[in-house]
């Protein structure tokens, strides 16, 4: 069986060498400060011809359900509990270090 490494292989080249560090401005064209879709593009969904015709789908679900957690609950760190690494587990996939959140329902009102 043969994988790739596609966060080895496309993070820095994709996102520069302070891929660790927020810049939300990296996503930017810089001529138009729009969204730029082609540095925004997943390498797991293929590109060019082959390209996974469900990304769009993939990415406004992940978009909707993020944003639906982020309005409806508050994530915050346990005092005295060690802060979420950035280091991954390797394996077949990539995942994070166990860690333990404090989740509490947030008061709002809906708007819709």
């Amino acid at each position: 069986m043969v994988l790739a490494n596609l966060r080895s292989a496309f993070s820095k080249r994709i996102f520069g060498e302070d891929v660790q560090n927020f810049r939300p401005e990296r996503f930017l064209d810089e001529v138009t400060g729009q969204l730029n879709s082609l540095r925004w593009s997943v390498p797991g969904f293929g590109m060019g011809k082959r390209t996974c015709p469900g990304e769009n789908l993939a990415q406004v679900t992940a978009f909707v359900f993020f944003v639906t957690i982020l309005k409806n609950f508050k994530l915050r760190c346990i005092p005295n509990e060690p802060k979420p690494s950035s280091e991954l587990l390797d394996g077949v996939t990539s995942m994070p270090h166990a860690y333990k959140l404090l989740v509490s329902h947030r008061k709002t009102t809906n708007n819709f």
